[in-house]
């Protein structure tokens, strides 16, 4: 297991010590000398049958892939030179030769439950449960950032189903995964919002200062909106929108299918979006767009609070052309 602190290169063993690489990947004389920087002591548990039952948060659709580290530490990662890692269900910190606990080693909804991945991103950690991408910020709860089941598009093939498979990083705005797919699908990389800003809301309701979002403007009076989510995927949107916008013609009930009701084109569309969802709305308005049948009106993001976490959204209104 290894882990980069810009080109720093640390090494983590299966009795749970972490060392410090002499050179960067860069160098040909890799590793070089290592120095032992930590220890975290513990045993070795391997991912068992509970690990594919994490309900914490009422998911249920998705399990993320469980791994064996084959260490006492789960996941590692370094973040100016303060050493953290998952063991157990916990994380711990370590630096100038002190182990503080971050958070507790328990099987609950404010633990890393069987973590197979952690990033860092400034104070707040990301690490992939089985039940998804969770986050824990400095004196903040813990959150589900990135559902297992919001992975998953409705129309990605597989057998039996596809899952989601790896939490491969982050930056400052996106998280990123594998989706396992079919042979001919194959793996799919993906990113989603991490709305960040959940931390501070957390952080407002543990007493911290924290201004409200500005206002939105409403939607045109006249206007039909549209809900995105990420289960459906780009297309399904795009051809409900293009209906919408074109008009439906009335068609008689033939061969045992139903009739059609005739529907007037709209003159304004709204399209809204939550968290991952986002952008499967920008790539809707921006087909509509480019296609000539509407044109771009205006674009609205804020955050919306959802149980216990601020979840990103996005507003787009469209005019007919």
């Amino acid at each position: 297991m290894c882990a980069a602190d810009g080109p720093v290169i640390y090494l983590a063993d299966k009795e749970g010590s972490v060392f410090q690489a002499e050179h960067p990947l860069s160098n040909a004389s890799f590793p070089g000398k290592v120095t032992e920087m930590c220890k975290f002591d513990g045993s070795h548990t391997d991912p068992d049958g509970d690990c594919m039952r994490v309900t914490d948060f009422g998911e249920d659709d998705a399990t993320m892939r469980p791994r064996d580290s084959g260490s006492v530490i789960g996941a590692l990662a370094v973040q100016d030179g303060a050493i953290f890692a998952c063991k157990g269900h916990g994380l711990l910190s370590h630096k100038d030769g002190v182990t503080k606990e971050v958070l507790k080693d328990e099987r609950s909804a404010q633990s890393f439950a069987f973590p197979a991945a952690l990033f860092l991103l400034g104070a707040t950690a990301f690490a992939q449960c089985p039940d998804g991408i969770r986050m824990a910020a400095p004196g903040g709860p813990v959150s589900l950032a990135l559902k297992a089941g919001d992975m998953v598009f409705e129309d990605d093939s597989g057998s039996p189903q596809p899952y989601p498979k790896d939490f491969i990083g982050l930056d400052a705005k996106f998280l990123y995964f594998l989706v396992e797919r079919d042979f001919f699908s194959g793996m799919a990389l993906r990113r989603s919002p991490h709305g960040q800003r959940s931390a501070a809301r957390a952080s407002a309701r543990a007493g911290s200062a924290r201004a409200a979002p500005a206002p939105l403007d409403a939607a045109h009076a006249e206007a039909l909106e549209m809900k995105v989510t990420a289960k459906k995927g780009a297309r399904f949107y795009i051809r409900s929108a293009e209906n919408m916008l074109k008009g439906i013609e009335a068609k008689p009930a033939v061969d045992g299918r139903e009739a059609v009701e005739a529907k007037s084109p709209v003159e304004h569309l709204r399209i809204s979006a939550l968290g991952n969802a986002i952008d499967v709305a920008v790539a809707v308005a921006t087909s509509v767009a480019e296609s000539g049948l509407a044109q771009l009106r205006r674009t609205q993001t804020t955050y919306v609070s959802m149980e216990s976490a601020g979840v990103p959204q996005i507003l787009i209104d469209l005019q007919k052309l």
